[in-house]
């Protein structure tokens, strides 16, 4: 994925830091991601959980899914890397740079969000996990046009994948009931909201 960001940069002379969006934003900002990481991965937990109960997932297939995305035995700090850290930059660099940047003289704002958050959920294939990767991906585009930087969301997007690798199959979502993911989502409401009070929209083109 970074090998096809490169080429497009490269085949139509780019100016990375436009195409990339790769912007500095306000300091409140950086405050707001940090609430925003622990309390967006709950309530995409709980969009799991909402889909999970419609259309219930195979135990097996989660489990062996799992298995496949961490390898047993890896030390915790090439998961970081190659789960957490990696998988971000690249993505966001594609999704919330290249490809935001290509569409967002095509669509409004409303489409773009939605446009580039389902794309981006279909893009991680499993079926039973779309929705909550899609919504991730509405989340994360809302937050690029929102503060005009593919930073903030590289961040956010980072935090989420480490808190799988770290919580892992430790965090039982049985034991949690609704009031944990209504405080979530507020939390991450607020965020989101402290984001848009400081928004800086990437500049017309």
């Amino acid at each position: 994925m970074m090998g096809a960001t490169v080429l497009i940069l490269k085949v139509y002379r780019l100016n990375p830091i436009e195409m990339l969006s790769l912007r500095p934003v306000r300091p409140v900002v950086w405050i707001a991601i940090l609430f925003a990481i622990p309390s967006s991965y709950l309530t995409t937990l709980g969009v799991f959980q909402l889909v999970n109960t419609v259309m219930p997932a195979p135990q097996q297939l989660l489990e062996r899914f799992a298995e496949d995305v961490i390898p047993k035995g890896m030390p915790t700090w090439q998961l970081l890397l190659y789960i957490a850290l990696l998988p971000a930059v690249c993505e966001e660099l594609a999704f919330r740079g290249i490809l935001l940047n290509g569409l967002r003289r095509k669509l409004r704002p409303a489409g773009l969000i939605l446009g580039i958050g389902l794309i981006f959920g279909l893009f991680h294939v499993m079926l039973y996990r779309i929705a909550p990767t899609a919504v991730l991906g509405i989340i994360l585009t809302a937050i690029a046009l929102m503060t005009g930087s593919v930073l903030p969301g590289m961040l956010l997007h980072a935090g989420n994948n480490a808190m799988g690798v770290v919580l892992g199959n430790d965090l039982n979502l049985y034991v949690l009931r609704w009031w944990h993911f209504l405080a979530a989502f507020t939390i991450f409401g607020l965020s989101l909201f402290i984001i848009y009070r400081n928004r800086t929209p990437l500049p017309t083109r």
